[in-house]
Order: structure tokens, then sequence, then C-alpha cells
């Protein structure tokens, strides 16, 4: 059961926060519903009072949910059980949770409105971002829990992996093929700029994204002048790049 404590930590988190309710329906489903009109939530926090009104009683409601979106500054990406390991394995986040169903959700730094969207690319993975809200721990009963996998400070969330922004935002799917053989790519394509500390990782994000675009045999023409123009107008740019082969910087 969810405890006044338990709400406040996650109030002075900067999450909005609202009571839920948790029943399960079997074969594994059950159903997650909030407990009180929660629109309102998406444009304000919950005050104190509120708080003590939903939780003081800790049987009164057995779930507590969180907007995600800019109110909270956090996004989520949520896993479900059956995802395929290809599909996740670069689904890094430093606060995770494991979902009653047996799945994850990976908490990001909010950046700019997304709106929610299922089944991202076909693949077992659901978006929850502004307009949309998630349950955190320990909501749930019994052997049937949310938990956290690790967590860590707001300040230090990372940026949604930027393939799934991309496709999120249409800029990924927008690139035609014409575009890919002509090498009308540009930065405003979708490319990120990396955060400080994020530099190699993101370089690396950037040249796969530029490989599946660009046709074989066009690196050398396309896709290297596009990795330097990247690693040009980056904060920290990379100090050298060479180009070896196609792919290969």
């Amino acid at each position: 059961m969810i405890t006044y404590d338990q709400a406040k930590k996650y109030l002075d988190y900067g999450l909005s926060i609202f009571p839920v309710y948790i029943s399960q329906r079997g074969g594994g489903k059950f159903n997650k519903r909030p407990a009180v009109p929660w629109k309102e939530y998406q444009t304000r926090l919950p005050y104190d009072e509120e708080l003590h009104e939903w939780f003081d009683d800790p049987g009164l409601y057995n779930g507590i949910g969180a907007v995600t979106g800019k109110i909270s500054g956090v996004v989520v990406l949520d896993v479900e059980s059956d995802a395929k390991p290809e599909h996740v394995k670069d689904l890094r986040s430093r606060l995770t949770s494991r979902t009653i169903s047996g799945g994850y959700h990976h908490f990001y730094r909010w950046q700019r409105e997304l709106r929610n969207t299922v089944k991202i690319r076909g693949m077992s993975v659901d978006f929850r971002g502004d307009g949309g809200y998630v349950v955190l721990p320990p909501s749930g009963s019994g052997e049937f829990k949310y938990e956290w996998v690790n967590k860590c400070e707001k300040e230090r969330l990372t940026n949604l992996p930027q393939i799934i922004e991309m496709e999120l935002s249409g800029k990924y799917s927008s690139v035609t093929s014409s575009d890919r053989r002509e090498g009308l790519l540009t930065l405003d394509s979708g490319f990120p700029i990396a955060n400080v500390g994020e530099r190699n990782s993101t370089a690396t994000t950037v040249a796969g994204i530029l490989i599946n675009m660009v046709d074989q045999g066009g690196w050398e023409l396309v896709g290297w002048p596009q990795l330097r123009l990247w690693n040009s107008q980056n904060p920290d740019p990379l100090p050298k790049m060479s180009c070896v082969g196609h792919g290969k910087a």
C-alpha cells in the first residue's frame, strides 16, 4: 500500500503524482486506472494537502501514478515482458523499474513534447510522453508489485535514445531513399548534439544512423562529410577524426 511519505518523496523528486487502483484480471494481466481525475496534474504538481487526502490512509489506494512529459521532466519507454532482446539491448536508463507484468520502465530526461506511442516500429515497446502516465513502485500487492531495479538523481537522467527520439518525431522515417542517394542529410534530419560527458557514445549513435542511411559505397562522399559536420558543431568535438573505409570513423 502507498503511504504519504512515499508519495512525498516522489513529489520532492519533481514528479506529478496521483493515486491509482490496480486489480488483477487473470492471465498475468492487470487493470491500472487513475483513482482521481488526473488531467489537471498534467499541468500542475499536486498540493501537499492532496497527498494527505490520498495517502494518509495507506490502505485506501494500492498504486501511485506519475504523469510523464514536461510537468514531471521525464519520459518513459515501457518495455513489455515479451520484447525481443535485440530490440531492447540499447535501451539503457539510469532509472529503471520492473513492472507488475514482468516488463520494464526506462525513465529518461524530457527534452521536448512527444506524444504517447504504442508498439514503436512494431516492437513490444511503448512510449509514455506528454499526456501519458506510468505506475511507480511499490504499487501493487502481495507478490505482484512494481519495484526499482536502479535509481539515480533526476539531474543524472540521460536523454531518450536518439534512434527512438527520431522515430517518435518522424525524422527517421521522413528521410527518403532519394535523400539518402543524393546525400541530402543535414543536422536538420534530427542528429543530436552531444551532451557533456556523452560525446563518444553520441558519435557512435550518429555514425550508426548515417551508415544505415547512406547507400553502399557512398560513405566517403556522403556519410563521412556529414559525420565531420556533426562533430564540428558540437561544443566538445572529437579532436581527431579519420575515415577508414565504409562506415568506420
